[in-house]
């Protein structure tokens, strides 16, 4: 499965880390940015490559933070957006930040190895 990691620009590091867990269940991460697919690219040209690869993924794997933590930005709530209307896997790794992390179906982890070790426990069944 193609799945497309949303998180804060400055957890691409730790996301690439991450996408090699993804491996050991069978998964793979197509989101480019966290590779760092988007560097020289106009802002223009980063939107459309990752609707593209929002699209072009199985499932969405969305990095979420507490409440009240101050977050800049938020382009991964827009990516989980196009995702839900995609009718896409909806994973999040953290705590529930909007009324649509409660939609039908979304999938709540506490972290990347509890969604690893759920992925292993239905792969076994």
């Amino acid at each position: 499965m193609k799945i497309y990691m949303a998180a804060k620009f400055s957890r691409r590091k730790e996301l690439e880390l991450l996408s090699e867990l993804l491996k050991d269940v069978g998964h793979v991460c197509n989101a480019r940015w966290v590779f760092g697919g988007e560097e020289g690219l106009s802002s223009e040209q980063i939107a459309d490559v990752d609707v593209n690869d929002v699209i072009d993924a199985d499932a969405i794997m969305c990095f979420t933070h507490e409440r009240g933590t101050p977050q800049p930005g938020g382009g991964r709530h827009v990516e989980f957006g196009i995702a839900l209307s995609r009718g896409k896997r909806l994973i999040l790794v953290g705590p529930r930040e909007n009324v649509f992390h409660h939609y039908p179906g979304v999938e709540v982890y506490e972290s990347v190895s509890d969604f690893i070790q759920a992925e292993r426990d239905w792969n076994m069944k």
